[in-house]
């Protein structure tokens, strides 16, 4: 399963309202668990991703702000800060790619050998795909779970619109 088809069609501008709800890091952690447990870990990364994307779609849908790839460096970490899932502590761009480097991200968990917040890379790519008016996939090249401090993001766009997705 491609993570990048049709995510966010069924949750488009067509939309009206958009809701929001707080969710403690704890319901994010075990739905991983339990998404570990009932299907494959790729599938469940699959989901997280997936759902992740559609909320960081849908808040850029919802504050209604587009920008300049060149404006996303000072602007991310703004939005963000309202997210929830970490404080970002740099954004780099590099031609079209942005990396994005979080602190204290709710869905890290010691124990995990590989990348592990899927979630958040959906939430980011989302986002940044809407603010920017181009679809983008995401990746996650280092993860606090690997005994480090800071995850890292790196957004490459994919061609395409966001309204592609």
């Amino acid at each position: 399963m491609s993570e990048s088809s049709d995510v966010g069609s069924d949750y488009g501008p067509d939309e009206k309202v958009v809701e929001f709800f707080v969710m403690p890091s704890r319901a994010l952690k075990t739905l991983r668990k339990e998404l570990d447990r009932l299907i494959d870990t790729e599938a469940s990364a699959t989901v997280l991703f997936r759902h992740g994307y559609i909320s960081g779609y849908d808040l850029g849908n919802k504050l209604g702000v587009r920008m300049e790839l060149e404006r996303i460096e000072a602007e991310l970490p703004n939005i963000w800060a309202e997210v929830g899932l970490g404080r970002i502590a740099g954004v780099r761009r590099e031609a079209e790619r942005i990396t994005v480097i979080v602190r204290e991200s709710p869905e890290v968990r010691a124990s995990k050998a590989v990348p592990y917040c899927d979630f958040t890379r959906g939430y980011l790519t989302g986002l940044v795909s809407v603010l920017t008016s181009r679809r983008h996939m995401g990746k996650e090249y280092e993860c606090a779970s690997q005994n480090g401090d800071r995850c890292v993001f790196v957004l490459s766009p994919v061609g395409g619109d966001h309204n592609e997705t």
